[in-house]
C-alpha cells in the first residue's frame, strides 16, 4: 500500500482499524490482538523513504498491490515464512536478516505487480518491456557516460524514432529527460552521504562543469547541491509487525505515516 493509510479490516461492515496505531500500542515482543484474535493472521511492515525523490517510485504504484496465485505468490510466502522464523526465534544477526528479507519481499511484490500486466505507465512499467529495460539498465550501469539517443536506441534494439516514442509513451518522459532525473537522484544520494567534493559528484554523473551540474540539479530537484546535508537521503526499513492471538508484534516507531506498507 502506498497511500500512507495502512488499515486492517475484515468486510464492508467492519470498522477500519489503523494498523500503525495498533502495532504501536504494544511493546516489543508483546502481543497485538484485534477483536480477541481468531483465524486471520496479518503480517505488517513499512518502508520510510527519506527524500523527495521517493515520489518517483510511489507515483508509479497503485494504492494497493494484490498478489494472486502463481510463482510470485509462492516466492512471497517462502520469504514470509523465513521472516517469521527470524522474528520468532531470535538468533545472532536476526535483525539484520529480517531487514533484508523485508526488502526482498518488497522486490518480489513489485515483480509480481510488473508480471501481472497492471503496470501501464512510469519507469517501473518500462522494466516490464525487455527493450526499454535494456536501455534503462545501460543508463543505470554507467550514469556518467555521455549517452545519446542513438546509443540508447541501439541498447534497446530499436530504431531511434521508435525507441524515443515508445519510451515516452510508457514512462511519460523522454529518454534524455529520464537520464537527467536519474543522474540527479544518484547525485543527491552521493552528496547526502558525504565524502565526495561537488566537482567529484558532478563528474561521477556525467558533468564536467560544476556550474552546469548545479543548474541541472536545481532545475530537477528544486534545490541547490550545497543544500544537501549528509544523511538527508535514506531508506529506512521499519520494524515488522505480526498480528494474531498467539503471535509476536513489533511496534512501529512513532513517526509520520509510512510511504509503503504491507
Amino acid at each position: 500500500m502506498t497511500s500512507g493509510a495502512a488499515r486492517l479490516g475484515a468486510s464492508d461492515a467492519a470498522v477500519p482499524v489503523d494498523a500503525v496505531a495498533l502495532l504501536s500500542s504494544v511493546s516489543a515482543g508483546a502481543f497485538a490482538t484485534l477483536n480477541g484474535g481468531g483465524d486471520c493472521v496479518g503480517v505488517g511492515g513499512f518502508f520510510q523513504l527519506g527524500d523527495g525523490q521517493a515520489a518517483a517510485l510511489l507515483s508509479t504504484l497503485p494504492p494497493l498491490v494484490h498478489v494472486g496465485e502463481g510463482e510470485e505468490r509462492d516466492a512471497l510466502l517462502a520469504g514470509i515464512r523465513r521472516l517469521m522464523r527470524e522474528l520468532r526465534e531470535p538468533r545472532p544477526g536476526g535483525a539484520l536478516i529480517a531487514g533484508h528479507l523485508a526488502q526482498a519481499l518488497l522486490i518480489e511484490a513489485l515483480r509480481a505487480h510488473l508480471e501481472s500486466g497492471q503496470a501501464h505507465r512510469g519507469w517501473l512499467a518500462a522494466l516490464a518491456h525487455p527493450n526499454l529495460r535494456r536501455a534503462i539498465e545501460a543508463m543505470h550501469g554507467n550514469v556518467a557516460h555521455r549517452w545519446s539517443l542513438r546509443e540508447l536506441a541501439r541498447c534497446a534494439g530499436m530504431s531511434r524514432s521508435s525507441f524515443a516514442a515508445r519510451f515516452e509513451q510508457v514512462t511519460g518522459e523522454t529518454p534524455i529527460g529520464y537520464l537527467t532525473r536519474w543522474r540527479m537522484t544518484v547525485a543527491s544520494d552521493r552528496l547526502a552521504r558525504g565524502g565526495m567534493s561537488l566537482s567529484a559528484v558532478a563528474a561521477s554523473v556525467g558533468y564536467q562543469s560544476e556550474s552546469a551540474f548545479g543548474a541541472a540539479f536545481k532545475r530537477v530537484t528544486g534545490r541547490s547541491p550545497h543544500s544537501m546535508g549528509k544523511a538527508s537521503f535514506q531508506v529506512e526499513t521499519g520494524k515488522l509487525g505480526i498480528i494474531d492471538k498467539q503471535a509476536d508484534a513489533y511496534p512501529l516507531p512513532d513517526k509520520a505515516a509510512p510511504d509503503m506498507a504491507f
